[in-house]
């Protein structure tokens, strides 16, 4: 018994010491109940299979985490990044069942039981290979012709150049980046494409043409606006195992166009009906995305019907930014209105496609669910005046970038103080501009509500009159 009782203390002492925070058992447990059979372990498999290459040259584990990075192109070769020290590190996490620095979005998904709009999801379905990743994401540009309403210059030429007056960017990838990976392209099962619009960026092209050269079964999904359809494209699409997805925000041409500024509704619908056609003879799915905002909330059943109509699959995407388009920062009542809206819809079930839709669909209300708690507790510290005191938001947010740069393990220690100040600046600089507008507490308020990875995200990659323009 005493044997018994010091092994109990000392697992108590490991678990004090360990420096990984993992999700609550419960959650984790519920977690791999809901994962394809025999998937228990690591949390998240993106690490352990995929590489995504950003268009800045940093490369991360995937597409929502861009704090946790592995690497740099072409400072470091693909190889080095595959095998080195940060994927080492996040890897180590992942087996702790730790989302950490970069996974907050999927943290409150998972936390939340939104399951099946976990993008951790996904990479359940790749193979693991150990010494090469099956699976590689591309957002090496951001050349696109639409200005939406939720996007900014980070992802469209067209909004950098029109709406921030800013020069184009730089793209680090040239020919020696498409050489390089030749290497991977025979043991990948699928690629990634997004942008910018994929089809208006010229080294796609020659990924494109690789692997169907080399390794003519491997996916390759295509997330594109829908407004793109050359003689070129088409060309390739008839060679190719191409998987499309199609972004579609309403089926009412008026709505639709004030949220994708410069698309021509019937020009995207004809598209939409090539892409069903050409997926359907080809024995591929199709994929319809779209972004609930305060716009086009109403939209989400039609939409689902019409993803069900067309056998698609359709994807919810959570729009964070700006924050006078989002739901997540609604009041109670306002996002209670919008729940008792779509509870009165009911979906069909009697296939997979339809099944999964009304998953999405139901996990998109459990999604409003959480929310609504969220914005109950925020009521009531306004109430309770909580949120008038700017100072302790002010520390709030302090102590927030404190935590994420100690839990950075890539990050040198001696580089630590530098990064955090850097946070700490932009805070400053960004509530300069505030104080001048008189829209402190609102500001103070967005930021504290923001998910963690999301402000970090902002405060690393925009300036300072993006951030601020985006939660005002």
């Amino acid at each position: 018994m005493r044997n018994l009782i010091r092994r109990f203390r000392q697992l108590g002492d490991d678990l004090k010491k360990s420096p990984f925070h993992p999700l609550d058992r419960d959650v984790v447990r519920a977690w791999n109940q809901a994962r394809p059979a025999g998937r228990r372990q690591p949390l998240c498999l993106a690490p352990f299979t995929n590489l995504y290459f950003t268009k800045s040259g940093s490369v991360a584990a995937c597409c929502l985490n861009h704090t946790s990075l592995l690497g740099t192109w072409p400072e470091n070769s693909i190889r080095e990044i595959w095998n080195g020290k940060r994927a080492t590190a996040l890897r180590e996490r992942m087996r702790h069942n730790d989302p950490g620095p970069g996974c907050q979005i999927c943290k409150q998904l998972f936390e939340a039981r939104c399951f099946q709009q976990v993008p951790a999801e996904h990479f359940d379905r790749m193979p693991l290979l150990g010494r090469r990743p099956s699976m590689m994401e591309f957002e090496l540009d951001t050349t696109c012709n639409l200005e939406c309403v939720m996007c900014s210059g980070n992802h469209s030429s067209s909004i950098r150049r029109n709406r921030e007056g800013l020069p184009p960017r730089k793209s680090p990838y040239g020919p020696a980046f498409a050489e390089q990976v030749e290497e991977f392209i025979p043991h990948l099962h699928e690629t990634r494409f997004s942008g910018g619009e994929p089809f208006l960026i010229d080294p796609y092209y020659r990924l494109w043409e690789n692997i169907v050269r080399l390794n003519p079964d491997c996916r390759m999904v295509v997330q594109t606006n829908g407004t793109v359809l050359t003689d070129k494209a088409k060309a390739l699409l008839e060679r190719g195992n191409f998987q499309l997805g199609v972004s579609l925000d309403s089926l009412d041409k008026g709505t639709y166009e004030i949220i994708r500024k410069n698309a021509r509704f019937e020009t995207v619908m004809e598209n939409i009906e090539f892409f069903s056609e050409y997926s359907r003879s080809a024995g591929r799915p199709l994929n319809l995305s779209a972004c609930p905002m305060r716009r086009n909330w109403k939209e989400i059943p039609r939409l689902v019907e019409f993803a069900n109509s067309l056998g698609a699959s359709l994807t919810l995407h959570s729009v964070w930014k700006p924050v006078h388009e989002s739901l997540w920062n609604l009041e109670s009542q306002k996002i209670g209105e919008i729940l008792a809206y779509l509870e009165g819809f009911d979906f069909p079930a009697d296939d997979p496609i339809r099944q999964a839709n009304r998953g999405v669909f139901e996990g998109f209300k459990g999604f409003l669910r959480e929310r609504t708690g969220k914005a109950r507790e925020w009521e009531a510290r306004r109430r309770d005046g909580d949120c008038r005191d700017l100072e302790s938001m002010e520390r709030a947010l302090g102590e927030m970038f404190r935590e994420h740069v100690s839990r950075d393990k890539p990050l040198a220690q001696s580089d630590r103080p530098a990064r955090e100040r850097f946070y700490r600046e932009k805070l400053g600089d960004v509530l300069g501009l505030a104080s001048k507008n008189g829209t402190s507490a609102l500001v103070l308020e967005t930021l504290t509500a923001l998910p963690p990875d999301l402000l970090f995200f902002e405060f690393e990659r925009e300036p300072v009159e993006n951030i601020y323009r985006d939660i005002t």
